[in-house]
């Protein structure tokens, strides 16, 4: 018989490694704490879901971060399933991470569907500066005049659709501003190929279509069969890529018209493949017309509802001795550059932006993990009373005031690239002056009904939009003053 002898020591060593064990047991079965360690915010409501149930019940991710940084602070965080997030409102916060171009997922992860798993907003790594690069759309002094040429005529076009309705009836504002944006867009990414109104109608159905879907999809509400959005989707698809070839060959034939796909064909050269080509352009599509429709929308909301700042800008425009809308003359029009930064900041345009980075860093002392998203609560900074005088009130005098210093990441006006520093240089910010002034020089527009409540405003797709429903408005002719037209 064998004597094993064991001391007191021995035991407690084994104990010591079994309590450990177990405690590392618990950690990994368990790796949702009910609270966050740094940063304040709020406890898990679910294990595996953790605060999602929460935003559903805020009735979205914009409305929660809201109640958030009402509750806990600038810097917060919460659990977004389980994964960690952080939401900054302090823009003091937002420079360091204006040069990163990775973007959380969890920010457009129902956009699979609509737009192609190979878009470069899912690329990472080196990847995404490649991607990124070849969209990144530089405007030169030609490229402008061209676009503004394009712009005036389709402005002048609703001009003339609207003064041939009967004075006061009822124009829904939306539905005809997303069809100015709309071919505005095709028109800067694809060139002459939809200059056919019926071919941006058939683009515009089927795609509306799919995002709608892709929206639904998110809260498990398809309205469509399967085979309709199999059908719709390839209805997309086909005029896209159709659109593209056409593209090519014309910059084969060292086509005059600079267009966003042609930074993207490019890429090609770079071993983009035929998927990547199509999933990019239409990813800038739906960018395109979502954001241009919600800056377009906003602009003209605000400007029928307050009469007096809309006669403030018809005074400014009749001193243009010719209505010759080229950026030249607009950049000249700095009330008007006012009443776009007001409608963007007021209405809420962009109320979410994000960044993902591949290193530790820090947010007012706290430090974040790498790969952590980190969301810029644009809405709430754009709203904070010691940035605002009357942050509520609608007030483009607020940016003349002389003296006033604004740091342009204090206002990220466009969120989605490189011009949220230099809306100037966008052509969102260039067809919205061109529109603007070219539609409220000629005719007076007016809100018909009450103003849309703030519990009305839509934050469904990548922008807010008054509401899920319709603007609507009354017209009736403006100025009497003639001019001299050199455009169009």
């Amino acid at each position: 018989m064998i004597e094993v002898h064991i001391s007191i020591t021995a035991v407690a060593v084994l104990v010591v490694i079994l309590i450990l064990f177990l405690v590392g047991l618990l950690f990994y079965l368990y790796p949702v704490s009910s609270k966050l360690i740094t940063i304040p915010g709020p406890s898990i409501s679910d294990d595996r879901e953790g605060n999602l149930n929460d935003v559903e019940r805020a009735g979205s991710l914009w409305l929660y971060l809201q109640d958030l940084h009402g509750e806990y602070g600038e810097v917060t965080a919460f659990k977004y399933g389980q994964q960690l997030v952080v939401s900054v409102a302090d823009h003091n916060q937002f420079s360091p991470r204006s040069q990163i171009f990775h973007l959380p997922e969890l920010l457009f992860e129902w956009w699979g569907p609509l737009v192609g798993k190979e878009s470069f907003l899912y690329a990472t790594d080196i990847e995404v500066f490649k991607r990124r690069d070849n969209i990144d759309f530089k405007l030169n002094s030609t490229t402008k005049a061209s676009y503004a040429k394009i712009f005036r005529e389709l402005s002048k076009e609703l001009v003339k659709k609207w003064k041939s309705l009967p004075e006061g009836q009822h124009i829904p504002l939306t539905q005809h501003l997303k069809g100015l944006a709309t071919k505005a867009v095709c028109r800067m990414l694809f060139g002459d190929y939809f200059k056919d109104d019926a071919d941006v109608l058939r683009l515009y159905k089927a795609w509306d279509m799919c995002l709608n879907e892709a929206i639904a999809s998110r809260k498990d509400e398809l309205t469509k069969s399967k085979q309709d959005l199999e059908k719709g989707s390839k209805v997309l698809r086909t005029l896209i890529q159709d659109a593209i070839e056409d593209r090519w060959k014309k910059l084969k034939g060292d086509s005059n018209m600079e267009t966003l796909t042609d930074g993207i064909l490019a890429g090609s050269s770079r071993k983009m493949s035929e998927e990547q080509i199509l999933s990019d352009a239409t990813t800038l599509l739906t960018i395109g017309i979502q954001v241009t429709s919600a800056v377009l929308t906003w602009t003209f909301y605000y400007l029928s509802l307050d009469l007096e700042v809309q006669e403030a800008l018809r005074e400014k425009l009749n001193e243009i001795k010719s209505l010759d809308i080229m950026p030249e003359t607009l950049a000249d029009l700095n009330y008007l550059k006012c009443i776009l930064k007001e409608s963007v900041r007021c209405g809420e345009v962009f109320p979410l932006a994000g960044r993902q980075q591949d290193m530790d860093v820090t947010v007012n002392e706290h430090v974040v993990p790498k790969q952590t998203p980190i969301l810029e609560a644009v809405s709430v900074a754009m709203k904070e009373p010691e940035l605002w005088e009357e942050p509520c009130k609608f007030n483009p005098s607020r940016f003349e005031e002389k003296g006033v210093k604004l740091n342009p990441l204090d206002f990220i006006p466009f969120a989605f690239g490189g011009s949220r520093q230099k809306p100037h240089n966008s052509l969102v910010y260039l067809l919205t002056s061109v529109s603007v002034a070219s539609i409220f020089q000629e005719l007076n527009l007016t809100l018909a009904g009450s103003p849309v409540s703030y519990q009305e405003w839509s934050y469904e797709g990548i922008v807010m939009m008054p509401t899920k429903e319709e603007v609507w408005i009354t017209v009736n002719a403006g100025s009497k003053k003639k001019y001299v037209e050199t455009i169009g």
